[in-house]
């Protein structure tokens, strides 16, 4: 990417950049629109949101939304905000390694794979009080039979959401009445379903 905007002039809509600064501010903008809608139909904003993350941009685009709310007096608090990886990045920043590293690992979580994380992923997590799940391959390929049972063809790096609301439920971090919303970025038509691809 870094070469066709050099070279050929392309307007860089991803990040192109080690250590990664986020992609390009129109396309994260964009992104606070997810909040308003959720703001629009709850009437509130949730008391989590669980967004799969890589780098991080949805994620803050999201935190940002629901800023711009709270500021505008539309919603009374803020929620948590919990970024879903395939192995721990963030989980590491947030136990004081430095966010500019890299962080090895292996995940066929194609969507929120890689190695970095960006300072925009750390400070929404931060500020809202939120916190960062790593599953593994194998949690999510379950995670993805039990949405599809109901009727959800998620692909898999989206299934990874149920199974950090599953377990941030069961050590409390979650309480049960409390509102959550996963994010679903990307339907299972894109990829062969987990078991298929084991095979």
């Amino acid at each position: 990417m870094g070469k066709l905007v050099r070279e050929r002039g392309f307007w860089p809509a991803g990040n192109f950049h080690v250590p990664p600064v986020g992609s390009n501010p129109f396309g994260v903008q964009g992104l606070k629109t997810i909040a308003y809608e959720l703001v629009e139909e709850l009437g509130e904003a949730p008391d989590a949101v669980i967004v799969p993350t890589s780098r991080g941009d949805l994620i803050w685009g999201i935190w940002e939304g629901f800023r711009e709310c709270r500021t505008r007096g539309e919603i009374s608090h803020l929620p948590r905000m919990v970024a879903v990886e395939p192995f721990p990045r963030l989980t590491r920043v947030l136990h004081g390694e430095d966010w500019r590293g890299q962080f090895e690992g292996r995940s066929s979580l194609a969507s929120i794979d890689g190695f970095t994380v960006t300072y925009q992923a750390v400070a929404a997590v931060t500020e809202s009080g939120g916190t960062a799940v790593s599953v593994t391959d194998q949690e999510v390929a379950w995670a993805w039979k039990e949405a599809a049972r109901s009727g959800l063809l998620l692909e898999s790096s989206s299934a990874s959401v149920l199974v950090a609301v599953l377990r941030l439920v069961n050590s409390g971090w979650l309480k049960k009445e409390e509102s959550v919303v996963a994010i679903g970025t990307s339907h299972g038509f894109k990829e062969r379903s987990p078991h298929e691809r084991d095979q």
